[in-house]
C-alpha cells in the first residue's frame, strides 16, 4: 500500500495522502514531542502528528524517543487498518476536555495499546504496538516471552510508562482489535457520561510530576 523502499524515506504528505484514502487518517509533521494533552487531541480528530528526524545510524535497533523510523514502520500500517484506527480515535475522543488526571491516564492506556500493545491470534501473542514493530530489538524480546503479560484495563489505574529503562518489562493483551475497540469505546462513553480517571499510584504519580518538570 504505501510502497516502502529501501533506499529511500517517504515523504510524509505522500504516505498522508495514502492514509487518508484507506481510513480518513491524516499525518501531520512536527518538530518533535508534544504535550499528551495536543496529541491525544488530535487523534480525535483522525491527525497522527510525525516527527520528522531519524534515529542514529549507531543505534539502529532502538531509540528512546520517536523517530521517522518508528512512525513510518510502526504507527502509520497500523493506522490502515480500520478496526486499530477506530480504536485508537476512541483515546482520542476520551482526551476531549479531559482534565489533567485523565489526560495522563489516557496517555498510559495509549502507551500500553497503540504503542506497546500486543493482540492474541489462536495460540500466538503478536505485536502491533508501534514501538515494537518499529523496533527488531524489541520484536524480538517479546517474542521470546520474556515479558509479564497482563490484560488490558483502561478503567484501573495503569503502571508507570518506562521511557528510556530499555525493552519494556510488562504488555498488555488485547483478545481481537475489535474487543479492544468496545473495551475503549465503554470507557470512553463512561468519561462522557462523568466517569472519573482512576487514583494513580504513588510511583506513577512522581513519575507524572518528574516528567512534568521537564
Amino acid at each position: 500500500m504505501f510502497n516502502f523502499r529501501e533506499d529511500e524515506v517517504p515523504q510524509l504528505q505522500d504516505i498522508s495522502d495514502t492514509l487518508k484514502d484507506a481510513t480518513g487518517w491524516q499525518v501531520r509533521p512536527v518538530a518533535g514531542l508534544m504535550h499528551p494533552r495536543d496529541f491525544l487531541n488530535g487523534l480525535a480528530f483522525r491527525y497522527f502528528h510525525s516527527t520528522q528526524y531519524m534515529r542514529h545510524a549507531s543505534k539502529p535497533m532502538y531509540t528512546p524517543e520517536p523517530d521517522v523510523v518508528h512512525e513510518l514502520i510502526g504507527h502509520v500500517p497500523m493506522l490502515a487498518d480500520p478496526v486499530f484506527a477506530d480504536m485508537v480515535q476512541q483515546i482520542g475522543e476520551a482526551s476531549l476536555g479531559a482534565d489533567e488526571k485523565l489526560v495522563w491516564h489516557l496517555t498510559k492506556v495509549y502507551w500500553y495499546t497503540v504503542e506497546f500493545g500486543v493482540v492474541r491470534e489462536g495460540p500466538d501473542i503478536k505485536a502491533f504496538g508501534s514501538g515494537i514493530l518499529s523496533s527488531y530489538g524489541e520484536l524480538e524480546y517479546m517474542g521470546k516471552g520474556l515479558a509479564e503479560l497482563a490484560p488490558l484495563d483502561p478503567f484501573k489505574p495503569q503502571p508507570k510508562m518506562s521511557y528510556k529503562d530499555g525493552y519494556q518489562k510488562r504488555y498488555f493483551v488485547l483478545d481481537t482489535f475489535e474487543s479492544g475497540l468496545k473495551q475503549l469505546r465503554d470507557y470512553a462513553d463512561y468519561l462522557k457520561a462523568g466517569g472519573q480517571a482512576p487514583p494513580a499510584d504513588s510511583k506513577a504519580k512522581q513519575t507524572e510530576a518528574s516528567m512534568k518538570a521537564r
